[in-house]
């Protein structure tokens, strides 16, 4: 896949920046309607013209906006295909939505709003796993729960004892699950920033040779190259998320 052009990516990076307005709007919209079902807050629904009138046309800038940023490439095909698809009939949801209210189709336009919740809730569910891995939801929930979800909880290396370590293997005891906290969810198998995956011994190998290999030049700007030999395009810095409930891993 040719890489697009900068100016398709500066607009397509507008989506993480847009995409909270429409989601703000439908759900704003959606309350003001179910609380005008009650006699008592019959009147909930009057602005509910100017809120579609904003939403509409936000949701699809916002779609568009996605579909540009998807265009650079590096995340998992099955959930940017449904992150896409969801999005964009959100979107239509929207625009229907608009058009029976302001044909004054009360009826339908309710039943197109409230049908528009659950598009938006996958929606949103596949970009939040495209953003920050697919156990974004339940990284650090309880551990019961989180053996329940995924048939076993792994401690994360700052819970380990290091007097634990030497019985380890240095990779996938070790150093993997660091990489999973700090790395895989930019650099793994649902998201590959500048085609670089770390959810592997395999692939940490191929991309630390790829680094010797490279010229002094590209080493000191320590810069991510999409492909071997061609130009490094991605220069943002990786820094780790914070979590303040788990310790930092040092070495004994």
């Amino acid at each position: 896949m040719n890489a697009p052009p900068d100016i398709v990516l500066f607009f397509g990076r507008l989506h993480p920046v847009l995409v909270h307005l429409p989601i703000g709007f439908i759900v704003l919209l959606a309350a003001l309607e179910l609380l005008a079902l009650f006699p008592r807050f019959a009147h909930a629904n009057h602005s509910a013209g100017i809120i579609l009138a904003m939403a509409a046309p936000v949701a699809v800038v916002t779609a568009l906006c996605g579909w540009l940023l998807s265009r650079g490439g590096g995340y998992d095909t099955r959930l940017l295909w449904w992150h896409q698809w969801t999005g964009i009939s959100t979107a239509a949801a929207c625009l229907a939505a608009g058009f029976l209210y302001s044909t004054n189709r009360q009826r339908a336009y309710r039943w197109c709003l409230f049908s528009t919740l659950p598009l938006l809730l996958v929606a949103s569910h596949f970009g939040g796993s495209l953003t920050h891995g697919s156990d974004y939801l339940f990284r650090y929930a309880p551990a019961l729960l989180r053996t329940f979800l995924n048939g076993g909880a792994q401690p994360t290396p700052g819970q380990r004892d290091a007097r634990q370590w030497p019985d380890l293997p240095v990779f996938g005891g070790i150093i993997q699950p660091v990489l999973q906290r700090d790395c895989t969810s930019c650099h793994g198998p649902e998201k590959a920033k500048a085609g670089l995956r770390l959810d592997s011994s395999r692939r940490c190998s191929r991309a630390a040779n790829r680094v010797l290999s490279s010229s002094p030049p590209s080493r000191t700007k320590a810069n991510c190259s999409g492909a071997s030999g061609s130009p490094p395009r991605m220069t943002t810095t990786c820094r780790p998320k914070a979590n303040r409930s788990q310790p930092r891993t040092t070495l004994p």
